[in-house]
């Protein structure tokens, strides 16, 4: 490994009283990156005395008896990761406090370089209990999310913890000469597309929106403004709770919602918005099963005023289809299809600054499936 000045920081648990320290703890930590320019790291939901909250970690854990420090994190990288990695050189020492659970941590960071990744040894815990899935992000895109869970006790006190390290093995990068480290990320659509799917399946699990809603959020954003992940056009049925189906909460996500999630007028100037001017890297337009602007539409039947206006768009926008399921997927199309006429969105995808993507979501299980993009 090369040697490289170490970082040592001591560091307080502010979040809950001290009374007292029974037990230490050996822990390794790596910051991955690849090739490519991106960093991995392990995103994990709990829900348990440290509160409810979604998390961004670095991967890593105790070291075993009879573990030297580099065996254990290669252990870990692999059990977490998938990830064979080149030990590159040991950042530093956080050592820190766990008030709650009365634990005093000392964290061995290591910068690694991925070779390769293959299947991963989770344990029962990791998968039920933790929800535990990898983080594939830029530099840029991993500070903004570690600042994006510190809205809970624990993410403040890892955000506290890891920031500096982060910061830390990216100034190492940039001293090495790892240019695609640190050149700017082209977009964060696929951070966007990660959290939509990871909130689904959190969604699906039935656990708790993990989202900080209270007094906190709401003045960051009134004061700071908004800046969500992504936009998304939906229908207006009282079923696609569209903030709870992807696990999000105040500022995450700018929706967009009328009956059959059709492409109107003011709709498209909505994204055309969000995409203009708060710089959404992905716009998704979301149908479901029961449909009932669909249903209204293969019926036939005539609806009067502008209900019938809308109906009769639904309508076109199916063609021939039959089938309820042919209907809301051509619909879907349909939309789509109007939102990438605008030239507005044309000029932003392609540039590499947006993705459209369509999806359709069952209102019986949960689950949205991506059909476009």
């Amino acid at each position: 490994m090369l040697k490289r000045p170490e970082i040592r920081l001591g560091l307080r648990d502010t979040e809950w009283p001290f009374t007292y320290t029974d037990h230490d703890r050996q822990i390794v930590r790596a910051i991955v990156y690849d090739a490519d320019g991106y960093f991995y790291f392990v995103r994990a939901h709990r829900n348990d005395e440290f509160g409810n909250a979604t998390l961004i970690e670095t991967s890593g854990g105790g070291v075993e008896p009879g573990e030297d420090l580099q065996q254990a994190i290669t252990r870990e990288l692999g059990e977490e990761l998938g990830a064979e990695v080149e030990l590159v050189c040991s950042i530093g020492v956080v050592s820190d406090y766990y008030n709650l659970i009365h634990r005093h941590n000392i964290n061995h960071y290591y910068l690694c370089r991925a070779k390769r990744f293959g299947q991963k040894h989770l344990t029962q815990d990791e998968i039920e209990d933790f929800h535990l899935s990898t983080l594939r992000l830029r530099y840029e895109d991993a500070v903004r999310e570690y600042e994006h869970r510190a809205c809970t006790p624990l993410g403040r006190l890892l955000a506290n913890r890891e920031l500096p390290v982060l910061r830390r093995a990216h100034a190492i990068l940039r001293e090495m000469g790892e240019h695609a480290v640190f050149e700017a990320a082209p977009g964060s659509a696929e951070l966007s597309l990660e959290k939509l799917l990871h909130g689904n399946e959190l969604y699906k699990s039935g656990a708790q929106n993990p989202a900080y809603l209270d007094e906190r959020i709401r003045m960051k954003t009134a004061e700071e403004g908004q800046t969500p992940f992504a936009a998304v056009v939906c229908c207006a049925d009282s079923r696609v709770p569209v903030e709870h189906v992807f696990s999000v909460g105040v500022g995450e996500l700018f929706v967009i919602r009328n009956a059959g999630n059709v492409m109107s007028r003011s709709a498209l100037a909505s994204v055309e918005y969000a995409v203009a001017h708060l710089h959404v890297p992905m716009v998704l337009v979301l149908g479901h099963r029961g449909c009932g602007a669909v249903a209204a539409a293969l019926s036939g039947h005539e609806e009067p005023g502008a209900l019938g206006e809308l109906v009769a768009q639904v309508r076109a926008n199916i063609g021939t289809a039959k089938t309820a399921e042919e209907a809301e997927l051509a619909n879907l199309q349909s939309s789509v299809a109007a939102l990438q006429e605008s030239a507005c969105i044309r000029q932003a995808i392609e540039k590499g600054e947006l993705t459209v993507a369509g999806a359709i979501y069952d209102i019986a299980s949960g689950e949205v499936s991506f059909e476009i993009g």
